[in-house]
């Protein structure tokens, strides 16, 4: 009988363990999150979400159940929150729609984001962003100890510059490109690739007048590199957010024009210059 009862329990047991393999192991407060984070290294999967939210609920069912997705979730802390009633947190990390999905570090830094409803396979491609991106973030700390020990090493620099854009961090960004475009001497690539990063990294950060010069730097100085196109893009936004169309829309047309090889810039142009001539009128 004992025996019995024994093996009745372990099988029990199983079958708990199985059905818990079969949905992600949600933490119960965003707090129990951070803290597991800092115990095992991981990142914080944190989504956004509030009663009443149709997309929401899609992306419980269709994506958040599926057998890659939640074995994708183990390497992550994932916990969900309320907005609405965490409203702390829905202030501190900007969440102005919903479902809103934060990658985030330990340290509760945002190292990569996903707005609204995705599919599995789409929503997997940003999960191995954002695994991509806390790596970099590991990197640029690893990076930023060796560039204090030697701060004339403008390929050093650039290399910061590029971990900390991979992972968001893009005021760091700007930063460490303009060390590497100010120490990069007569290195046309080191100078290239810290006017790019520098000039991106501003524009998203909204300083759009200290932007300008470095995009405009690349795009003169580079005009056969296929980059230019996306130097161009963030070029013209920046024109267009400070109201003088006359320069951003030929800069927006002339990609639009060409066939850049990544189809986004191409299709963000067009958008620009529907949004510019919509406002303008």
């Amino acid at each position: 009988m004992k025996r019995m009862l024994i093996a009745v329990a372990a099988v029990a047991c199983l079958m708990t363990v199985a059905a818990h393999a079969d949905e992600i192991q949600w933490h119960e407060s965003f707090e129990a999150a951070q803290q597991a984070a800092l115990q095992s290294g991981k990142p914080i999967m944190v989504d956004f979400w509030e009663h009443g939210c149709g997309w929401c609920d899609k992306l419980d069912e269709d994506t958040y159940s599926a057998p890659e997705v939640i074995a994708k979730a183990a390497e992550f802390e994932p916990v969900k929150v309320n907005g609405r009633v965490r409203s702390d947190l829905e202030t501190r990390y900007a969440i102005s729609g919903y479902p809103s999905i934060k990658f985030l570090a330990a340290s509760g830094v945002v190292i990569h984001e996903v707005t609204g409803y995705m599919l599995p396979e789409p929503f997997l491609v940003e999960m191995d962003q954002a695994l991509k991106a806390h790596e970099a973030l590991k990197k640029a700390a690893e990076l930023e100890e060796q560039y204090a020990a030697n701060p004339v090493d403008g390929s050093l620099a650039l290399q910061i510059a590029d971990a900390y854009r991979t992972c968001s961090q893009r005021a760091k960004a700007a930063e460490y490109a303009g060390k590497a475009v100010e120490l990069a001497g007569e290195d046309g690539g080191m100078r290239s690739q810290g006017l790019l990063i520098q000039g991106m990294s501003l524009a998203e950060l909204g300083e759009l007048e200290q932007a300008i010069p470095a995009l405009s730097s690349f795009v003169e100085e580079n005009p056969e590199s296929e980059a230019i196109w996306k130097a161009k893009l963030y070029l013209g936004f920046c024109y267009l957010q400070l109201d003088q169309g006359a320069k951003g829309v030929p800069l927006l047309e002339d990609i639009v024009n060409n066939t850049p090889a990544d189809a986004r810039v191409h299709v963000m142009a067009q958008r620009f210059i529907q949004w510019y001539q919509m406002n303008a009128q």
